[in-house]
């Protein structure tokens, strides 16, 4: 994955029923560690009211675990963001 360029979503949608993100804190530490960067965030979300939500979480994940930026997509050509300091 890491070698291919692939970007690692953290997915939100699973912080109500299991509390934690998909992939969880340690899997994220340990994609960091072995070189991993690029990360984007997605939560699921069929409706408005849900769309982003759990993003502030994630984002707060994505900095414990030494991430730096992330990605966006459109038209399938992505874009680095850097992850703002609070």
């Amino acid at each position: 994955m890491i070698r291919r360029g692939l970007v690692l979503e953290i997915n939100t949608s699973t912080l109500g029923s299991l509390k934690e993100t998909m992939p969880a804190e340690n899997i994220l530490q340990l994609y960091r560690s072995l070189g991993g960067t690029r990360i984007n965030f997605g939560s699921d979300s069929h409706s408005g009211n849900s769309l982003g939500k759990g993003f502030a979480h994630a984002v707060d994940l994505a900095r414990r675990c030494g991430f730096e930026t992330f990605r966006t997509f459109e038209r399938r050509v992505g874009r680095e963001w850097p992850l703002l300091p609070d």
